[in-house]
């Protein structure tokens, strides 16, 4: 029963962190109101670059990040100022580009690009490195064993959940959302959003990254 309640502990733990708004959710709704790219093949994308940090917050980056702090202060100012480029075009979208989501288009460019962006919103979103190496990282070193593999397990199978859970009911509500004032409107909390994350990790402390017991 032990290791039973590591298992769920782990899994909720991981829907309360992925369950709030940020960067890669609000990108993954942006696409499947567009319905231009396999929500499966994004969300699959999401789930191994997620599981790929969240190994190495389990297996001791905080130690790698406090020697190199630069690694750290690169990823908040870098991801913030990504972020901050993606907000403001959003911005743009919602208040003065022509809504048109029925638009013909380059299919395979447009792949190439959307899944691009995804691996930069991923990778350069200091949202999810803070919260594997300062949440998950300190939670998961408290335990040993069979209860730690348990406690990751449940990370990990509440990643592939949510994620694909997300995506499926986003992808299921795209009709609705697909109406030229509810896309402007998605597109301006997205922005508010991309916006609002990429002031507050560009004015984080580092130690707040680095300094994890």
């Amino acid at each position: 029963m032990y290791q039973i309640a590591r298992l769920g502990e782990g899994l909720l733990l991981n829907f309360s962190l992925s369950s709030s708004i940020g960067a890669q959710n609000t990108f993954l709704l942006q696409q499947a109101i567009l319905k231009r790219n396999s929500m499966l093949k994004l969300s699959s994308i999401c789930i191994a670059f997620n599981l790929a940090v969240l190994a190495m917050g389990t297996f001791g980056m905080q130690g790698v990040f406090a020697l190199f702090p630069s690694t750290v202060h690169f990823l908040l100012r870098g991801g913030a100022l990504y972020l901050l480029g993606y907000g403001l075009y959003s911005l743009y979208v919602a208040l003065f580009k022509k809504v048109n989501l029925n638009i013909q288009i380059d299919v395979k460019k447009v792949r190439v690009t959307t899944v691009s962006s995804l691996i930069f919103i991923t990778l350069l979103n200091p949202g999810l490195y803070i919260d594997v190496l300062v949440v998950i990282g300190a939670r998961v070193n408290q335990y040993t064993g069979l209860a730690q593999n348990f406690f990751i397990g449940g990370l990990v199978i509440g990643e592939i959940c949510w994620v694909y859970g997300f995506s499926l009911l986003a992808f299921c509500s795209s009709k609705f959302l697909q109406k030229p004032l509810i896309w402007r409107l998605v597109n301006f909390i997205s922005a508010i959003i991309m916006i609002t994350l990429a002031i507050h990790f560009y004015t984080m402390n580092v130690s707040v990254v680095t300094n994890v017991n």
